[in-house]
């Protein structure tokens, strides 16, 4: 009893040293909105970039270089990270390549 009580009061508290996060019911139309940035989420994951929905929304939120970015379509999220993450991705593996390249002159 204590907490269901406990969690109508807020949506997150801590029960015996586990937190414990209490979201509203979602909208099927919502579900299939967040399915499509199924995609993107995944190459962010594999990037240990922290990412997430606003709830109950579907807008997907995002921190890259310490900045929070919000996208309502994966479209755009999409573009964001070919942009911006991937770009950086890319541009340090040349600069690495061409590191790895240079030898000392005799």
């Amino acid at each position: 009893m204590k907490i269901t009580k406990k969690a109508a009061e807020c949506r997150s508290f801590t029960y015996n040293g586990n937190k414990i996060c209490i979201h509203s019911d979602v909208s099927a139309e919502t579900l299939k909105l967040r399915a499509t940035f199924k995609e993107v989420r995944s190459e962010l994951f594999k990037r240990k970039i922290r990412c997430g929905f606003i709830q109950p929304t579907a807008i997907l939120i995002l921190t890259y270089r310490e900045e929070s970015h919000k996208f309502s379509t994966a479209k755009d999220a999409q573009v964001f990270f070919d942009k911006y993450i991937a770009k950086d991705e890319d541009d340090n593996g040349e600069e690495e390549e061409e590191e790895e390249g240079v030898t000392g002159s005799d």
